[in-house]
């Protein structure tokens, strides 16, 4: 019944919505100043140790994760996240496909 109500009104499902405005907002950060707070906490990788056991997955894991799905590998690198129109544009096309 959900199923149909998503094709209905052609929106993407809750998991799907969730992962694109989460690259989305990965693309916000790869263009911010490199001095500013919000970009050095998100990309720094955090010294010492973790806690023994399974770890919880990262941010920036679940964005990687989620890039690889798009066929776009190393995001922190790639140009596509730096130009804004260019990645608007793929996740518009992956929200039009629920390809994610």
């Amino acid at each position: 019944m959900i199923m149909i109500l998503y094709h209905l009104y052609d929106e993407a499902d809750l998991v799907t919505t969730v992962k694109i405005t989460r690259l989305r907002w990965a693309g916000h950060v790869m263009r911010m100043q490199d001095n500013l707070p919000c970009k050095k906490i998100t990309l720094d990788k955090p010294e010492g140790r973790r806690r023994a056991g399974r770890p919880n997955p990262r941010w920036t894991d679940g964005v990687t994760k989620d890039a690889e799905k798009l066929g776009v590998r190393n995001w922190r690198a790639r140009a596509t996240a730096r130009d804004r129109d260019d990645w608007r544009r793929l996740l518009e096309s992956v929200k039009t496909l629920h390809g994610l």
